[in-house]
């Protein structure tokens, strides 16, 4: 982020794009190195030949679908040759159907459409249309255009993701039948992924009811140890966006298993662990120190540890996890400059107060900040400023942090905050203008909910009252919610997206197994104890998980990065206490599968991707639904 100069905050308007296979929102998450190293592991570059012209033609298109069909067998609902065209329109898009307008007891014709914006977002690369024209005949070939009618929604949207995929591993069939390559099918579904690239990593992996184009990689691939790496980073990424460190790391860990050059993963177990860490320390022990920048998506869900005064066992015990973690990937990247950063960050947060390693730690990240990049050199900063700030030594926090956002117009909400908690009379002018500048950014971006909200905004209102001008009007930013991924049942995480053999690991084998359809024999409804834990699986995960367990519960926490508070959902709560979390009259209700195998109405919040149940003037179960239930 920016801080502009005339003291107004920047926004940003979400993006939606329509494409084959994929739609929905999109937000731009910039983490890591993921695409760029898979690509080059699992399907190579997928550099264009320059003679490969752009326009694409009637009459290829009729030549591919030909070829392909001759190879697949034909549907006997459907009217063949398959009457195609390629039409003038900027989406990324392509379909199979068939003819709208059939007389009772006629069979329609079957029929496909390639958009004119497909063949450009290819640059015309003909290995990828013809793999889309692949998985199009497959659709009309597997009888995709007729859909079952379910009346459980969320059944709906998990069986558009199996045809889906179902689509992809018979396109590859197809392509090899007809002498290409079933590489072309994997690359297809790899170029794709670059219009998800600007999505959450939830939406790509489960929201969506079109997987994500990585897991349908992975699954027309055969999966092999570096697609199942991949997914695993992903599933890790996801939960991390999610505010779900522990399984996160676990997700790192398992990645790095199965593939030991995705050394990010090393580093991601480390650096979530260490941040597991600080978010579950008492509110007390935070209110001491500055807050760290650990880079994106810091948690701090307090909850009922306000009453905790000090330092706890459990807090100790979090910590070593981490350092071992952190030990770990110094272990296998000893020249990494960010596990080294990470190993300086854990001693200035360490649980134990003397000042000489505090100290020791924050010089050697002040010693890193020269020739850092802005938003790296901010991050730095903060965090050396944490530790002179934890040392005893405020004057020297505060000059540090002054003098890294002065080299720039970066924002760093950390830097902001930590800054605004200082009250500095008779600075210089120009430190107090950039100090009023980089608070009334922090204000614009941040909700009153964040613990510092009123300090900083006093201090604010000083700075300006010291320049001689008037303070600028905030309007209350809302409190953001993130996805929940998973419920805690019997004093454990029962998550979606996990490897349903884990799942059964953490809850033993469940009491009833019932497949949904025998043409997908892997999509089931599993049930513990008599509905109290219940879930939907696809493919070896798990994709919905619901409980109906008094006691039972999920933890929504704010997607702001300072925000210090979680909201706690639990079953057995009065919608009275409820409505003290959330508007039930704003929910959706839909008829879903329920913990007991029946339909049911639940109370559904899509954004959140929960819903509850209510009776009797209770929440009487609560569900954990990534799958779109509009």
């Amino acid at each position: 982020m920016k801080r502009v100069k005339s003291l107004h905050s920047r926004t940003t308007k979400p993006l939606k794009l329509s494409c084959i296979l994929l739609n929905g929102p999109q937000r731009k998450e910039t983490l890591l190195k993921l695409n760029r190293l898979f690509m080059t592991l699992a399907v190579g570059a997928l550099g264009v030949a320059a003679s490969l012209a752009q326009d694409f033609t009637q009459a290829e298109l009729e030549k591919m679908v030909s070829e392909l069909d001759a190879v697949s067998t034909r549907n006997s609902k459907y009217i063949y040759p398959i009457k195609c065209s390629v039409v003038t329109n900027d989406e990324v898009n392509a379909y199979a159907s068939i003819e709208k307008e059939v007389k009772e007891g006629e069979t329609p014709q079957a029929v496909m459409v390639v958009y004119s914006g497909l063949v450009k977002f290819c640059k015309g690369d003909r290995r990828i249309i013809r793999a889309v024209v692949a998985h199009e005949v497959s659709h009309l070939m597997l009888g995709h255009v007729n859909n079952p009618v379910f009346v459980a929604q969320d059944i709906r949207h998990l069986w558009t993701r199996q045809q889906e995929m179902a689509a992809d591993a018979q396109g590859a069939i197809l392509l090899e039948k007809a002498g290409y390559s079933k590489k072309d099918m994997v690359d297809m579904l790899f170029k794709l992924d670059e219009l998800e690239s600007d999505a959450t990593w939830m939406w790509k992996l489960a929201k969506n009811d079109h997987t994500s184009a990585k897991n349908r990689a992975a699954q027309v691939s055969g999966n092999p140890a570096v697609m199942r790496s991949m997914m695993a980073f992903e599933k890790g990424l996801a939960y991390w966006e999610c505010r779900s460190y522990q399984t996160a790391a676990r997700l790192f860990e398992k990645a790095y298993q199965l593939e030991p050059k995705q050394t990010d993963a090393l580093i991601n177990a480390a650096q979530v662990s260490l941040m597991d860490y600080y978010d579950n320390l008492p509110a007390a022990v935070q209110d001491k120190w500055f807050r760290p920048d650990f880079g994106p998506m810091l948690t701090d869900s307090r909850g009922d540890r306000a009453i905790d005064p000090s330092i706890r066992p459990e807090d100790i015990a979090r910590f070593k996890v981490a350092m071992d973690r952190i030990a770990n990937a110094k272990a296998k990247l000893p020249t990494s400059v960010r596990v080294s950063e990470l190993e300086s960050l854990a001693t200035i947060i360490a649980p134990d107060d003397d000042k000489t390693p505090i100290l020791g730690a924050a010089k050697k990240l002040e010693a890193m900040m020269t020739g850092s990049k802005d938003f790296d050199r901010l991050r730095l900063a903060n965090n050396v400023a944490v530790g002179y700030h934890r040392a005893g030594d405020v004057q020297k926090a505060y000059d540090v942090i002054l003098a890294a956002q002065k080299s720039t117009t970066a924002f760093s909400p950390y830097v902001g905050q930590n800054l605004g908690r200082f009250n500095v009379p008779n600075r210089p002018k120009e430190d107090e203008a950039l100090a009023a500048d980089v608070m009334l950014t922090w204000l614009k971006n941040t909700p009153t909910s964040n613990t510092y909200f009123q300090i900083v905004k006093d201090h604010y209102v000083k700075s300006c009252e010291a320049l001689g001008v008037k303070p600028a009007d905030v309007n209350p930013k809302p409190t953001y919610l993130c996805n929940v991924v998973a419920l805690n049942f019997n004093g454990k995480e029962a998550g979606i997206l996990i490897d349903s053999d884990e799942f059964v690991d953490t809850f033993g084998a469940p009491l009833l197994q019932q497949k949904i359809d025998d043409k997908y024999p892997d999509v089931q409804f599993w049930v513990w104890k008599d509905g109290a834990l219940a879930a939907l699986t696809e493919r070896g995960q798990i994709i919905r998980v619901s409980s109906s367990a008094v006691g039972a519960y999920i933890d929504l926490k704010a997607s702001d990065p300072t925000v210090n508070q979680t909201y706690r959902v639990t079953v057995g709560m009065s919608t009275e206490d409820f409505g003290k979390v959330l508007d039930l009259s704003k929910a959706v209700t839909k008829k879903v599968v329920g913990t007991s195998g029946n339909l049911e109405e639940w109370s559904f919040y899509p954004g959140l991707l929960f819903g509850v149940r209510v009776a009797d003037g209770k929440i009487a179960g609560i569900t954990v639904a990534p799958i779109h239930v509009d």
